[in-house]
């Protein structure tokens, strides 16, 4: 069993798809010998009552299902911090720590190494501890300029962040339903626009004349030296900001 590829991991750290991943043994001689994981701890950038806070969120996606998943802090004031299976995801082989509005704060992040300990949930599967390492670099916020509707397709103006090596455009339902994905859009990208008929909608969706969404905006810095090969893995911080908009002709 191999360790998800590069953009199912880029999905999944950046919580850009709805794709399900799921590792599953169908026999006994299918178990990897070897717990193998890819971990990622990275800064998210947030307004909140008009302030620009930031919170660091964790992702864990392993070559097998795990029963825990704990990181532990760095400095000497070390904390851990019990990881759980995203539930959006629905796979035990993937466990996430995203930070509640009350963490994030305007004071500096926590940098250097975090340490992963992983357990499977195969009792012949020997422990494993991973680190990663998290540079003080964040991104500021972005600003949403304008959302308009014409001819069925809908168009969003943003003023992005300097530092922002790619951006990514979402759509999700007034139920936190994540239902559309842009592609990758380069650094100084300001500006986008999609139907109804574009790539990237969850399968089988399509959206619902009068209905309530909200757009985001992701802006997404990687970490020092990472590559096309290993960025997915490899995030520093991520920025992101929303409007509410209404699907209109």
């Amino acid at each position: 069993m191999k360790i998800l590829d590069k953009k199912k991991i880029l999905g999944v750290f950046i919580a850009l798809s709805p794709l399900m991943f799921v590792a599953c043994v169908d026999d006994e001689d299918d178990i990897p010998e070897t717990l193998e994981a890819n971990v990622d701890s990275y800064v998210q950038t947030k307004v909140i009552d008009g302030e620009v806070r930031y919170a660091v969120s964790h992702y864990v996606i392993a070559n097998q299902t795990l029963s825990s998943a704990v990181v532990t802090t760095p400095g000497y004031a070390t904390e851990t911090i019990d990881l759980s299976p995203d539930t959006d995801l629905s796979a035990t082989s993937v466990f996430a720590y995203e930070p509640t509005t009350e963490e994030y704060s305007t004071e500096a992040i926590n940098s250097g190494s975090y340490y992963y300990d992983l357990v499977s949930t195969y009792e012949e599967v020997e422990s494993v501890t991973i680190s990663d390492i998290l540079e003080e670099n964040k991104l500021s916020e972005i600003v949403i300029d304008a959302t308009t509707f014409d001819s069925y397709e809908l168009n969003i103006q943003w003023t992005g962040t300097e530092n922002a090596q790619e951006y990514y455009i979402r759509l999700y339902e007034a139920n936190g339903a994540l239902v559309y994905v842009s592609p990758a859009l380069t650094s100084g990208t300001e500006d986008f626009t999609f139907s109804s008929e574009s790539d990237g909608w969850a399968s089988g969706y399509y959206p619902s004349i009068g209905a309530e969404y909200q757009i985001e905006v992701v802006g997404v810095l990687y970490e020092t030296g990472s590559t096309d090969d290993n960025k997915a893995y490899n995030i520093q911080a991520l920025t992101m900001v929303s409007s509410g908009v209404t699907w209109t002709e």
